[in-house]
Parts: C-alpha cells; structure tokens; sequence
C-alpha cells in the first residue's frame, strides 16, 4: 500500500500511477525497497545514467559496482555494469532480486565500497539522478539486510518450533489413533468376556441339573438293589433285558455324562 501511495504520488507529487507497469505490484518487495525503486522509476531509470561514459564518476562505478556485487557479478568493472543496465529489464531485475539470500559477504563487500564513496547525497545528485536513485536502493537494501540478520535467527526458530509443533501434534494423534484402537479391542474382548460368563453360569446350571438327576438316580438303584430278583422274574419268563442292566442308562447318555 506504500509503494502504491508512493507510486500515485510521484517525485514531484503528481499522479503518475500510470507510469508504473502493472508487473510491479506483484512482485514480492520489502516495503523499504519499493517507495525508492518507484522514484528510481519516475527519475528515469537507468536512461538518465549515460551509458555511453568511456570512464564514468567514481560515484557513479563505485554505485554500479554495489549492485553488481548484490546480483552476483564477478567481475567488477564499467563494462560489465553497463551491460547490465542496457538490459531492457533492468530495473524488473531489481525488484526481482531475492533480498533474502543476499550474503554476509556481498554485505560486507558493498559497505566496503560505500565507505570509499565519501559522497553525499547532493553530491551525487549534481553527478548522476539514476547514480542517486541506485545509491538510495543499495543503501536501502543494506538496512533491510541489517534488520533481516537480527530477525532471520528469530524467523528460523519460529520454523523449527512450528515444524516441532507439526511433529508433535502428528505423534500425538498416531497416539491418539492407537489409544482408539486398543480401547475398541478392549471393548470386544470385555463383549467376549460377558459372553463367556454368561454361557460358564449356563453350563454350571446344567450341570447342577445333571448332578441333581444323578444323585436321584443312585438313590433310586440303591432302593431297588435289594429288590433285584424281578430281573430274574423277568428272565425266567423270556423277556429281554439288557446285560449288566443299569437304569442310569435309561436317564442319560454318554454326552451327558461327560459334561
């Protein structure tokens, strides 16, 4: 919203949002860096430099030489710079710079040479306007990194405690899931349990049942033994009987028995 005032607003005050392509509010840029980029842009960008210098100001190669060293030139010289802003895109090659990933060194190299610049900013605007213009970007983009290396450290440690949170919560609900999974194990089996009581308490009735039958039965033989000569009545007149003849047999079966 800044840079978009600053753009409306203009150098001289004036509308000039229309002088703004439409690229630059979409690329992602630290609000310090915009406002300047955008009065870089008003002044003329790189055209008001000429380019045509066989050997420029000192100001100006040293201002040229910085942002060739934040783009990641290696070789430091009038030629080299002027190739790179005879780029058409130029100035979108800015603002296009990751900001973030600019190094200690490159940091170190660019505020080497600003301190053999020795120029102030009148100085350099009686020299060069777009030589100004980028000295106002490299100069803004030294405090962003100033403050991006005190935060980068806070930044990072957000990430891992926020990964570490990730983790954390993913574990717990692995645990969670486990948790579910054994207490519905633990329900079935506790369902089985109950069944199982329930049929023991079944076949223990029965089985009282069948002790009952039993020991009325043994009773029952045990009063007739004395009585045992109508099998021999039996007999004697032809009719059949099994041998050894038990009356239990006649109340239960084998299964039963075994049970």
């Amino acid at each position: 919203m800044a840079g978009q005032q600053a753009a409306e607003r203009g150098p001289l005050g004036t509308s000039n949002v229309s002088l703004v392509p439409s690229w630059v509010f979409t690329l992602p840029m630290p609000p310090c860096i915009l406002p300047i980029l955008l009065d870089f842009l008003f002044a003329g960008g790189s055209s008001v430099l000429d380019l045509s210098f066989a050997k420029p100001p000192k100001q100006v190669q040293t201002v040229c030489e910085c942002i060739l060293i934040m783009k990641g030139y290696k070789e430091l010289n009038w030629k080299t710079a002027k190739g790179m802003m005879s780029d058409p895109n130029f100035l979108r090659s800015l603002m296009e710079i990751d900001f973030d990933s600019i190094t200690q060194s490159q940091v170190k190299n660019i505020r080497g040479l600003l301190k053999t610049l020795n120029t102030t900013t009148e100085e350099m605007e009686a020299v060069s306007k777009a030589g100004l213009g980028m000295l106002k970007f490299v100069e803004a983009v030294m405090g962003y990194c100033d403050v991006f290396k005190e935060i980068k450290p806070k930044r990072d440690k957000v990430a891992r405690l926020e990964r570490n949170f990730y983790l954390t919560k993913r574990e717990l609900e692995k645990i969670q899931n486990e948790l579910a999974a054994i207490q519905r194990e633990l329900e079935a089996l506790g369902a089985k349990y109950e069944a199982a009581i329930l049929e023991k308490q079944k076949l223990q009735e029965e089985a009282e049942i069948m002790e009952r039958r039993l020991i009325a039965a043994d009773k029952l033989i045990s009063g007739l033994g004395s009585e045992n000569v109508w099998q021999n009545d039996i007999l004697e007149r032809g009719i059949p009987l099994s041998q050894p003849f038990r009356l239990e047999n006649l109340l239960t079966d084998d299964v039963e028995i075994s049970r």
